[in-house]
């Protein structure tokens, strides 16, 4: 601040003290701010810029209002040993909170309204009540220091995101490439500075909420929701499921017709050939069952499998064809060993959930994964 300038001058700095790193303001009023001024420190020193701001305006227009810092030297800590004497409602209470003797907690409040020079307390009986001036003080500061604790979650949050390790369970029945997938369509959107580290894990619907509630995974992936008490479900993807088959198959004339218009007497004719299917306990079964069933049909099944895996590699290997949610397949289909037929809604949906623990994962990660999922919904 320059010699001679009488605006109110705002200072961010840091300090080390025995409890922790702080962050610190000042506020200064005057020819120099050596002069005459004030700090406040609170917090443990983070970047978030957005929270300085605001307790930079707020302490502007504090200063502006009360128009009483020219000449004179505020101590925050007063400050705060003011707003937590309040909040307490007793010397006792609040000396104990702050860790300091009741007398010199009480030489502290005195301290504080002689810097003022305003009285802060009345005293109505055995108790002591604030003055209209205590009360604006009370107001100003109770703000002040909750903007502080706001301050503190947020660079809490930012820093358990930063260096976050997040264990990601997939079921069997769900494609582990489009795990892959995924976790790529995240990292896509992560800062750069991001130490983020995720781990896919694979198995059964009951071994992953098992998991889950044994927090050996944060996250779980399946295409059965739960219900169960402590487990959230915090979205569903609804994903087309097409015909696949292997790159040297081709539907030509009016197959390619029947199939796009999912007419049942051409369909028919083409399901003579094999199908590989998934195992009997899949959803992914069931619902590939039912489709069958309406068309009045049974298909030509030449391979059964549990493992997701095993039926791309079959229909991969022109074992037979299947059905199967189109992003299971993206990786095989950009590679050339797969190729997709139907309608771009698919035959019909296929479901999977994103699953936690009930309020455990920190919003912004489970927002990313969902943000993520998105892309390869209907």
């Amino acid at each position: 601040m320059k010699k001679g300038s009488s605006a109110t001058d705002l200072k961010v700095g840091c300090t080390e003290s025995r409890r922790q790193t702080s962050l610190e303001f000042g506020i200064f009023h005057g020819a120099l701010p050596g002069q005459h001024g004030a700090v406040i420190s609170f917090g443990p020193l983070g970047k978030c810029n957005e929270m300085r701001t605001t307790i930079k305006a707020f302490l502007l227009e504090a200063c502006m209002k009360s128009n009483r810092l020219s000449g004179t030297i505020m101590n925050f800590n007063h400050l705060y040993y003011f707003f937590i004497f309040v909040n307490e409602g007793s010397v006792i209470k609040a000396a104990r909170k702050l860790l300091i003797s009741q007398p010199a907690l009480s030489a502290q409040l005195r301290q504080f309204e002689r810097n003022l020079g305003e009285p802060l307390f009345i005293r109505a009986g055995r108790k002591l009540e604030l003055t209209h001036q205590g009360k604006l003080v009370f107001n100003y500061s109770r703000q002040m220091f909750s903007i502080a604790d706001e301050m503190n979650e947020a660079l809490k949050a930012a820093d358990k995101a930063h260096n976050l390790h997040i264990r990601i369970g997939v079921s069997s029945h769900i494609s582990s490439r489009f795990g892959v997938n995924l976790i790529n369509e995240i990292s896509k959107k992560q800062n750069p500075g991001s130490q983020s580290q995720v781990t896919l894990v694979s198995g059964t619907h009951e071994e992953l909420l098992d998991g889950l509630r044994g927090r050996v995974v944060d996250a779980v992936l399946s295409n059965q929701p739960s219900f169960s008490e402590g487990i959230e479900i915090h979205s569903e993807t609804r994903m087309p499921v097409c015909l696949t088959a292997s790159s040297k198959f081709e539907l030509r004339g009016n197959s390619r017709k029947n199939l796009l218009e999912r007419n049942p007497v051409g369909l028919l004719k083409l399901f003579q050939i094999g199908f590989v299917m998934p195992a009997q306990n899949s959803r992914l079964r069931t619902e590939t069952d039912q489709f069958f069933e309406e068309l009045k049909t049974s298909p030509k099944v030449v391979f059964e499998t549990g493992d997701v895996e095993a039926v791309l590699g079959a229909v991969s290997s022109e074992i037979g064809m299947s059905f199967l949610p189109s992003p299971f397949v993206d990786h095989e289909v950009k590679t050339g060993t797969m190729r997709v037929f139907g309608p771009k809604k698919g035959f019909w949906q296929h479901s999977i959930w994103l699953m936690s623990r009930r309020t455990d994962q920190p919003k912004t990660v489970i927002q990313s994964l969902v943000d993520g999922l998105a892309k390869f919904s209907v």
